[in-house]
């Protein structure tokens, strides 16, 4: 551990600290330091260049980002004509995947560029732009006519800019980022938000019934949901919430819950097979056995290795019986079961469902408090 260094860290954790510089130019200074550095910036990157504006980047960097990004760029576009071979170039090199390119075509690099159109093989559409010294010739139109014979190129769109002149560069960075702006506004979803943004769309929704809704749209809203729900469910009293939504809430979000209460004897069975299936750190439990279930829930406990405290409540039938203390007996057996507490029902009868969800919010509260103290 104390000749750990930051190259060691595996991808995950390097796609943290990532996220933790937030500019782009940090970001590629790191990942330039090391190739372990250079692989993770290019996983926490997969998404970020789909659509790769040269223009918006300074030129210094888009070798790299090409260099280690460049099979997840879908879209290129390249307005500085100065510039534009050696973009065509480094696409022909790191951008395997490109269906979309966007070019400023000089006439110097006519030919050449031309000759990587044709061997850039997933290319489904081409716009060429061109300066007005081209307008009035037929040379633009031919070298449509070629691209046009190719059948893997759908569609071939041309371009100039003798209405307003020769672009400088700022009209070029200007024109770059507006288009992209708009590119992103047109196929922006919820669902292609990022964790951060959609916690705050969940702070927004008050209900949980409301947040659930939400999170079943989706994988990735499931995934926001379980990131906003992280601290939630530690407890988990499940008499709190309505049955059909526990499921779910479980399963995204068990690995959370420390302890869990389950007070319905009609329902205890099912509560503890997703407490054995989505629960691996279940420390605390509380469940209410009825006699049909007593020997399924016993292998459900005994198949919770994390459990370290238990309370097993049960009905009055039970009292007068060594059923319970038996299991008490058996459960005590395994090591990591420290605490098991016997309570029954009979002082007070049967508990009914409006009973148990009373119980169920004192018990949540008073432990609350205990926590803010």
């Amino acid at each position: 551990m104390e000749n750990l260094s930051i190259v060691d860290l595996n991808i995950y954790v390097l796609d943290f600290i990532y996220k933790e510089l937030d500019e782009l130019r940090d970001q590629l200074n790191l990942a330039a330091v090391h190739p372990n550095l250079s692989e993770a910036f290019a996983y926490h990157s997969r998404d970020r260049f789909n659509c790769f504006y040269c223009e918006c980047y300074e030129y210094r960097y888009i070798h790299f980002i090409l260099q280690h990004c460049g099979r997840n760029v879908l879209a290129l576009h390249a307005y500085d004509p100065k510039k534009s071979l050696e973009m065509m170039q480094l696409a022909q090199q790191y951008c395997p995947y490109l269906e979309n390119i966007t070019v400023f075509i000089p006439r110097d690099n006519l030919n050449q560029i031309e000759g990587i159109l044709i061997k850039l093989k997933s290319l489904k559409e081409i716009e060429i732009i061109h300066r007005y010294y081209f307008s009035n010739t037929r040379v633009m139109y031919e070298l449509k006519e070629r691209l046009q014979s190719f059948p893997h190129i759908r569609t071939i769109k041309l371009s100039n800019t003798c209405r307003h002149g020769p672009l400088n560069r700022t009209d070029i960075k200007n024109r770059a980022r507006k288009r992209k702006m708009v590119l992103e506004m047109e196929n922006l979803s919820i669902v292609d938000l990022n964790i951060y943004a959609l916690d705050l769309i969940y702070k927004e929704l008050d209900e949980l019934r409301d947040q659930l809704n939400l999170a079943a749209v989706h994988p990735n809203l499931s995934e926001a949901f379980a990131y906003h729900s992280r601290d939630r469910f530690n407890c988990f009293y499940c008499e709190c919430y309505e049955y059909r939504y526990i499921p779910f809430i479980l399963q995204h979000c068990g690995r959370n819950v420390l302890a869990l209460h389950a007070y319905d004897p009609k329902k205890s069975l099912e509560i503890m097979q997703l407490a054995q299936q989505y629960c691996p750190y279940l420390e605390n439990i509380t469940v209410f056995i009825p006699r049909d279930n007593l020997n399924q829930i016993e292998g459900i406990l005994i198949k919770l290795k994390s459990l370290k405290e238990i309370e097993i409540i049960h009905r009055y039938y039970f009292s007068n019986t060594r059923v319970i203390h038996e299991l008490k007996e058996r459960l005590q057996s395994f090591p990591h079961i420290r605490t098991i507490k016997l309570s029954n029902t009979c002082r007070h009868g049967p508990l009914n469902r409006t009973d148990i969800k009373n119980r169920d919010r004192k018990r949540k509260m008073v432990l609350f408090q205990e926590q803010n103290i």
